[in-house]
């Protein structure tokens, strides 16, 4: 019974118009969700070109925030080497003030030695002066002498 079956059913078939009958219908149903597909995508395209006009105009305010910072770099640059020109010669001036504040310190050791020197010899000299006047205050001639007006 089921080969009986068979044949009837491809005698059905095999009839042209049953056959275009079929396609017809599998079309269809196919192509009506094929329409569907295409529609979601067909909404992921105005989806998607969205986000490209969104993320256009973010990359657009990047580029635009890079230049800017680019910008600021190169001022920043121009600043340091202000900065460092600026060290190099107060640098090179605290060289010279330690050099002056160097010479300044022998020049006052050699004042200050001079000075000791000097000192030294005007208390010797006091020393001998007094010792000489005390000797000659002691010595009665010389003490008269010594008592004695000098504008008469």
């Amino acid at each position: 019974m089921s080969l009986a079956l068979v044949i009837n059913a491809l005698k059905f078939l095999s009839n042209p118009l049953v056959l275009l009958s079929i396609l017809l219908a599998g079309s269809l149903a196919f192509g009506g969700c094929q329409s569907k597909r295409i529609a979601g995508f067909k909404r992921e395209a105005v989806e998607h070109k969205a986000q490209i006009a969104s993320l256009s105009k973010s990359a657009q305010a990047w580029e635009a925030k890079a230049k800017d910072n680019a910008a600021k770099v190169t001022a920043l640059q121009g600043e340091i080497s202000a900065l460092v020109a600026d060290y190099a010669t107060l640098k090179a001036e605290l060289v010279k003030a330690q050099e002056i504040r160097a010479a300044i310190e022998a020049d006052k050791a050699k004042a200050l030695a001079a000075s000791a020197r000097a000192r030294k010899d005007a208390e010797t000299t006091l020393q001998t002066f007094m010792e000489r006047y005390a000797r000659a205050t002691r010595n009665p001639d010389c003490a008269a002498m010594l008592n004695a007006g000098l504008c008469r």
